[in-house]
């Protein structure tokens, strides 16, 4: 579960994933996309949750495993998406993080 949002850092049960090296910090554009892609996981953690707990339920699975899995998805999803690549991004990041949860389902 992420505990805490700071200085480019997001903590995972104790354990750090850090957006700043995939980015040089060379200028404030850089930064600036750093704190934009935090925004963005935070914002869609709740979406994570959801899913989560959905597929938990159905599944009998448990749910801080398929939250790890989706939280490590949105990540992901949100480093290598974009625009003029993909699709609209609810779509791209709704996609990956189903087929991770199920990837995990499937798996174990």
């Amino acid at each position: 579960m992420i505990t805490e949002v700071a200085n480019n850092y997001i903590v995972f049960d104790k354990k750090f994933s850090s957006f700043a090296s995939d980015f040089e910090r060379v200028n404030e554009t850089s930064s600036y996309e750093i704190l934009n892609k935090l925004r963005i996981v935070k914002s869609h953690t709740d979406f994570v949750i959801f899913l989560a707990s959905r597929y938990s339920q159905e599944t009998g699975k448990p749910f801080s495993q398929l939250l790890k899995a989706g939280l490590v998805a949105l990540i992901k999803s949100t480093k290598e998406y974009y625009p003029e690549k993909h699709k609209e991004f609810g779509d791209y990041l709704r996609s990956n993080i189903t087929n991770a949860i199920l990837g995990f389902v499937e798996d174990k």
